[in-house]
């Protein structure tokens, strides 16, 4: 599906049909965090234990538990936990546990994503689909988007399970254009401002964006950034 300044120029293949979007849920994740930011909800400097944030046996250490929202939001934690449905040949390349202090060393780190996850519903009181649907899916006009599509992961390792989203690739299209727009939508600016300054962050580098970037990083790379239009640099 190709899309000049709001306008289809060309689509072809199920662009409704609605698909498991996998690792791209981290940038859905980065927008419903930048809202909750931009609303004082929580801040960028919060540690897990400042938000109660922990994990089944065997828990958080003390260190552990000063890993920051932002240290989520980068990949830079330092929390090497276990996480349910964990393939093993991933399970095999995770650290040990206490290698690294939170924001020294970079690891594409599902525990981060899902435990960012549970820290928004948290604060928000609302579940990550149905809030994704009210905040985004519907004041942009998402037109396939449903929240009975999505799904939620086990919880037998980890207290922070999964989160999947099923999206078709014209409501993908309606997200990425309101990246590109500035977080703004038909003349209205939606709550994404500071969403959209954590996702286009200059000063990490190309592989420690958060969310978004970092994502895109793994999902086509440099030509997909540069189709977007999105700075890499």
């Amino acid at each position: 599906m190709i899309i000049h300044r709001g306008r289809v120029v060309a689509e072809w293949g199920d662009t409704h049909g609605r698909v498991d979007v996998a690792s791209v849920r981290k940038s859905l994740l980065s927008a419903l965090l930048g809202i909750a930011i931009e609303e004082g909800r929580v801040k960028l400097s919060d540690t897990l234990g400042q938000l109660g944030i922990n994990d089944k046996q065997p828990s958080l250490t003390p260190t552990e538990m000063q890993a920051t929202a932002a240290d989520l939001l980068t990949s830079r934690s330092g929390v090497y936990h276990a996480i349910d449905l964990e393939p093993p040949a991933v399970a095999a390349q995770r650290p040990p546990r206490g290698s690294h202090a939170p924001g020294e060393f970079w690891y594409y780190n599902n525990w981060d994503f899902n435990a960012a996850g549970s820290i928004y519903e948290q604060v928000a009181g609302a579940g990550i689909f149905n809030a994704f649907k009210q905040r985004i899916a519907d004041p942009i006009g998402m037109q396939d988007f449903s929240t009975e599509a999505c799904y939620y992961g086990e919880t037998n390792v980890s207290n922070h399970r999964h989160y999947g989203f099923r999206i078709s690739a014209r409501d993908l299209a309606r997200f990425g254009l309101l990246y590109l727009q500035g977080g703004r939508w038909n003349d209205n600016k939606l709550s994404l401002r500071i969403g959209f300054r954590i996702a286009s962050n200059h000063r990490q580098s190309r592989t420690t964006r958060f969310f978004r970037a970092g994502d895109m990083a793994t999902c086509g790379g440099r030509a997909l950034l540069a189709t977007m239009r999105l700075r890499c640099l």
